[in-house]
């Protein structure tokens, strides 16, 4: 898994200033750092150094406690100090029934959360505000009434997604239009009146209007198909039942071109759902579009796209499943050729998967 460190430093101990500040010429003692005297006064500040309680709560996404989650500690001394440092910590404390933990360190130097681990959840730092407020990196101010809280996310029923890639798309007049296949990632340039094939999932044409802008209109495929804008859809992991529109149409104006686009910019990112195709499967996609001044030409490039191909709305899945190329290569191989035949693949069994998987890397 990979580590999300966060730093959260403390204010410098107030025992350092006063040891520190009686290096004087006049008292015959040498200020320079390294110097024996130096030394001797910050092995005294150590001593000074008073012990900090810290309190926190580990929350899930509905603000219910997460019981036995391991929070992953680590304490440093301050730089200026670490030579003599009394000893660098680390510690997992595990969050009690009400999901609270607390951990005693000294004052000064640093603490952070390098990880917060459950089985069942995820930890991700979109979701805690001391990523975004400065005032939470004082942890001496977090007491046992006003704990740091760390929210983790509790994961649903999980399934075997296909996470495709699609190349940049560049519509240039006049208007041209692709048919494409989202659970390969396969994708056809086509004219109007071409014939459709049943294995398309989504046709995306593309007009540039009179005033430079242009306008790129989403028609999925299938007997029931339908597309739903939704700005939240990166944050959800069941696709919504109902709410489908047969077609969309997205205006783009002038953007300054950026040569790597700001995938994070949700005002510039299009996230929408797909149900598609004969039979039915769902797709989460999202999309940056963008185009350049004084060029005649829409992009559009495809930030992400996750496919369920056992018609399941479930776009939930295991961060093991998601690095095994080879494993999710076969998946796909049987996918697309149930699909092809008209038919859902059938669905492996998820834990017999996961052991295959464990076998191969041993």
């Amino acid at each position: 898994m990979k580590k999300v460190i966060t730093m959260l430093w403390l204010l410098w101990p107030l025992a350092v200033s006063p040891c520190l500040g009686q290096t004087s010429s006049s008292e015959g003692v040498d200020p320079d750092i390294g110097s024996e005297s130096f030394m001797a006064l910050a092995r005294e500040a150590i001593r000074n150094l008073k012990p900090v309680r810290v309190h926190g709560r580990v929350v899930d996404q509905t603000g219910d406690p997460v019981v036995g989650a391991a929070v992953d500690i680590h304490w440093q001394a301050p730089n200026l100090l670490q030579p003599l440092n009394p000893g660098n910590d680390t510690k997992l404390a595990i969050t009690d029934e009400n999901g609270f933990w607390d951990y005693t360190v000294l004052r000064g130097g640093y603490i952070y959360i390098q990880d917060v681990e459950k089985s069942g959840y995820e930890f991700h730092r979109e979701m805690n505000e001391y990523y975004r407020d400065p005032s939470q990196k004082y942890f001496e101010r977090r007491s046992s009434s006003a704990p740091l809280i760390l929210t983790m996310r509790k994961k649903g029923e999980c399934s075997l997604l296909l996470k495709p890639r699609m190349p940049i798309y560049m519509f240039r007049p006049p208007s041209k239009a692709y048919a494409m296949n989202l659970v390969t990632g396969h994708n056809v340039a086509i004219a109007e009146g071409d014939e459709i094939s049943r294995e398309v999932d989504i046709v995306v044409k593309a007009a540039r209007n009179e005033d430079a802008t242009w306008t790129l209109t989403f028609e999925p495929q299938g007997e029931h198909g339908g597309i739903l804008i939704d700005a939240d859809a990166d944050k959800t992991y069941v696709a919504p039942e109902g709410g489908y529109e047969q077609s969309v149409e997205i205006e783009m104006a002038l953007e300054p071109h950026r040569y790597v686009p700001n995938f994070m910019d949700k005002e510039k990112s299009v996230h929408f759902w797909v149900r598609s195709g004969s039979p039915q499967i769902y797709s989460r996609c999202a999309i940056w579009l963008y185009i350049e001044e004084g060029v005649e030409e829409c992009r559009m490039d495809w930030r992400e796209i996750t496919v369920n191909p056992y018609g399941e709305r479930i776009m939930e899945f295991e961060k093991w499943w998601d690095g095994h190329y080879l494993t999710k290569r076969a998946f796909l191989n049987v996918a697309e050729a149930a699909l092809a035949e008209g038919r859902l693949p059938e669905k492996p069994d998820l834990e017999a998967v996961k052991a295959a998987v464990a076998a191969q890397k041993k």
